[in-house]
């Protein structure tokens, strides 16, 4: 886990804030300081439940933002984050802006071309084969989801 700059601004708003933001965390969304999103007049859309590492579960408004870093921007979910949360950069917004945790270098770097499902015509008579595609430790694997999947 390392700090990473990013700009924030309201999705249909051209103010920015740069704020610091702990990357690498493994959070599925981004959490930043109440405060900044208020300040950018960011309106939280609703509340959801998240579980603490210490297991306790706490509700948070969210809503939409535009997430900005290394040239790259996205819109992405952003939590309203109180007084003694982690302010983090998650991994939705990474993955979108098409970057990466490099924690050789505690950088964020550029992930390579977007995974796709390719489109597969199915065989006369037969079933088409679900292809799915997943990225681990750099490399891509695939899988076919019926009949004897390969792992």
């Amino acid at each position: 886990m390392f700090p990473t700059k990013v700009s924030l601004s309201a999705l249909a708003d051209t103010t920015t804030e740069r704020v610091q933001l702990l990357a690498g965390t493994g959070a599925m969304w981004t959490w930043v300081p109440v405060g900044v999103l208020r300040n950018l007049r960011i309106v939280p859309k609703g509340v959801a439940r998240f579980r603490t590492l210490r297991g306790h579960v706490v509700e948070r408004e969210y809503a939409d933002a535009r997430i900005a870093c290394l040239q790259r921007d996205c819109p992405s979910l952003v939590v309203f984050a109180v007084e003694g949360d982690q302010n983090t950069l998650g991994d939705h917004a990474l993955l979108c802006m098409g970057l990466k945790v490099d924690a050789g270098t505690q950088s964020l770097t550029d992930a390579g071309p977007a995974l796709a499902l390719a489109a597969v015509a199915a065989p006369e008579g037969g079933e088409l084969p679900l292809l799915v595609a997943r990225r681990g430790l750099g490399r891509v694997r695939q899988r076919a989801l019926h009949g004897n999947p390969a792992s």
